[in-house]
């Protein structure tokens, strides 16, 4: 509204700002009189399931609708009129392109966009998923497991709470110990289950093109990437455990001074397990099978878990947590994932992340703005009717 009146003098009055989210929430404000009042809608939404929402509001007021920018920088419009033309949900836009298979993004990345996808699963399983499955646990005091994957939620809620940090030293320790399990162990443990010198059933190497070797990476304090992804993983795990981050921790100095305090961290030698690399071998047998049929990671071995000890031991860990003056367990905050911040490590955590990964696979780096842009979905508005509107 203020970019349009600064164009436009004479709109200053008449245009007026809403900052109410339209949605079910907000019905009575925008209810169907409003909507029968208006005598054009025009959409410039981001989200298919808003553009479905203000597309039955306006079927069931009869107003016109201008859709706008639905496939990306073509320049897309839908005109909507009652009466004349059918609705933007009458039709569903184009599919997105096939999901990437499990075992290129895991283990066989074959460009750096998988490892940003990789990335940004990872974000979401340690800052959002866990986090919000501890959180559940402990307010729902009815919780029971019924499948593996309540299971799975209760298990990983236990070692959430274990491994819980009580200073913002704990959270270095605990992303010194993340760069160690992504970029050693890991690739110790798949070159253990594929040697270099790995042959297929029909005697090809293993290891052709596009699959790629993966090499360790050795921690280096003085590395910029290095320096990055600890700043961004210690700052994330603590706020979600509300543990105050430094002043400098967005500041390069503070940064490398983070990276300093990681490499005096001594890190446990890892050991390749035998047990481990049939796990993998038999998950890329399957996903090579058929990629569709990706069951959950260790279902079996998680349902002869002891739930009932889990919770008891998730009862006495709770025991320690602080507590809100009306009872409420105040324990973590789970981050949900908001690229348009750059202040909050959201990207930052994703672009480390992903550019170690690529340089472990010796992959091309991608540049912070272009991680930012794959890793939210954004497709850029050029000259689409969204961007005109």
């Amino acid at each position: 509204a203020a970019a349009a009146i600064q164009m436009n003098k004479e709109l200053k009055g008449p245009l007026v700002a809403r900052l109410d989210k339209v949605h079910e929430g907000t019905a009575n404000i925008f209810t169907d009189k409003f909507f029968e009042e208006l005598t054009v809608v025009t959409n410039a939404l981001d989200n298919v399931q808003a553009r479905r929402y203000i597309d039955m509001r306006c079927v069931n007021a009869k107003t016109p609708l201008l859709e706008s920018g639905t496939l990306g920088p073509k320049g897309h419009v839908q005109v909507i009129i009652p009466y004349k033309t059918e609705s933007y949900s009458s039709q569903q836009d184009p599919q997105e392109e096939g999901e990437i298979p499990h075992c290129t993004l895991k283990m066989f990345p074959e460009e750096t966009l998988h490892c940003v996808e990789w990335a940004r699963d990872k974000f979401g399983k340690i800052f959002t998923q866990r986090p919000k499955g501890l959180m559940k646990i402990l307010e729902d005091p009815n919780f029971q497991v019924i499948g593996s994957q309540e299971l799975k939620t209760l298990r990983e809620a236990v070692t959430l709470l274990k491994k819980r940090p009580t200073s913002f030293d704990d959270c270095i320790r605990y992303a010194r110990l993340k760069f160690q399990k992504y970029f050693v162990n890991d690739i110790r443990q798949l070159l253990y289950t594929y040697p270099i010198d790995a042959k297929t059933k029909e005697g090809r190497p293993f290891w052709s093109l596009p699959k790629r070797p993966p090499t360790e990476v050795t921690f280096d304090p003085k590395n910029p990437l290095h320096a990055s992804f600890i700043a961004a993983c210690a700052c994330l795990r603590a706020n979600v455990f509300n543990i105050p981050i430094p002043n400098d921790a967005r500041k390069e100095s503070g940064k490398l001074k983070m990276a300093e305090e990681a490499a005096k961290i001594k890190v446990p030698d890892f050991q390749p397990s035998a047990e481990k690399a049939k796990a993998i071998a038999s998950e890329v047998s399957k996903d090579e099978k058929n990629p569709e049929e990706n069951k959950e990671e260790d279902q079996e071995s998680a349902m002869s878990d002891d739930a009932e000890l889990l919770l008891k031991e998730l009862k006495k860990l709770a025991e320690d947590l602080p507590r809100s003056k009306d009872g409420k367990i105040l324990c973590c905050v789970p981050e949900e994932f908001e690229k348009d911040n750059d202040a909050n490590f959201h990207i930052d955590f994703i672009y480390s992340l992903a550019n170690n990964r690529a340089s472990s696979y010796k992959l091309e780096p991608m540049e912070w703005m272009t991680v930012k842009i794959k890793a939210g979905r954004i497709i850029p508005a050029l000259a689409t009717t969204t961007a005109s509107i």
